[in-house]
């Protein structure tokens, strides 16, 4: 599979390849439900497909565990969310994650995508979160020191090298000093589908990307070494902590949760 998707590559016609399996996913899913068990509605299919690669009943089921592994692992580090005054879900997809904060009081609840039909979306079914469009590329519409936490998951994995530090650059503009970024990658435990020359770069500490002129789709994965992440990515970050594959709700993501030190 993946020597003819590079086969397509080759021909420039990945893409549109890739968005045809996206159209056959979301209308193999059948009918789904419409409002999920929390009351709130649920995205169709095609959303679902183009945020995560599927469509299912486990779509809020699988947000839930994200935001109580968010929920937890900060508070392991000393942080309680309900404390912070302003949070950012910096790609937030159709809401997978954010519709699991709208009884959590406390902090602003804000979510940005640059896709802008799932913008569209979280603004008119979630309600409690203010929700903006952004380009592929920065900035963000956003102030600076504007959050005590930016959550980001299965976004760097999908961003090539010099986007990812173009927005890191911007995370640490509307970060607060001292405020949260917490994000996922494909690290160590995602490596098992790397071919020979792709495992010899990462295990050799250099980030491996798969079809990074689709950045910002899923077709685009990107692998993270932990040195990389640390040394390259997050030189201007203090790393509080980090899981390592299989956090409930996250799949075989690296989640990492560092501080801004300016």
């Amino acid at each position: 599979m993946l020597r003819l998707a590079r086969g397509l590559e080759r021909l420039h016609l990945d893409g549109l390849a890739f968005r045809v399996y996206e159209w056959r996913t979301a209308r193999g899913a059948g009918d789904l439900p419409t409002t999920g068990e929390d009351g709130l509605p649920l995205p169709p299919p095609g959303l679902q497909v183009l945020v995560s690669g599927g469509a299912g009943t486990g779509f809020v089921e699988d947000g839930r565990q994200a935001a109580e592994t968010i929920t937890t692992l900060l508070a392991t580090n000393g942080t309680e969310i309900s404390h912070c005054e302003a949070v950012l879900d910096f790609g937030i997809g159709c809401g997978r994650i954010a519709r699991h904060w709208k009884n959590v009081p406390g902090p602003a609840w804000h979510g940005c995508d640059y896709n802008p039909k799932l913008v569209a979306w979280c603004d008119a079914n979630l309600p409690f979160v203010a929700v903006a469009e952004n380009s592929l590329d920065p900035p963000l519409p956003y102030p600076d020191d504007s959050f005590d936490l930016v959550y980001a998951y299965s976004v760097f994995t999908h961003l090539h090298e010099q986007l990812q530090f173009a927005w890191i650059t911007e995370l640490e503009r509307v970060l607060k000093p001292g405020g949260l970024l917490l994000f996922s990658v494909h690290g160590d435990a995602a490596t098992g589908g790397l071919d020979a020359t792709e495992l010899a770069h990462y295990r050799d500490g250099q980030l491996v990307e798969r079809f990074s002129s689709s950045s910002g789709s899923n077709l685009c994965s990107v692998f993270h070494p932990d040195g990389w992440v640390r040394d390259e990515l997050l030189c201007d970050f203090d790393v509080a902590d980090v899981l390592c594959g299989g956090a409930p709700g996250l799949g075989i993501h690296d989640v990492y949760l560092a501080r801004f030190q300016p």
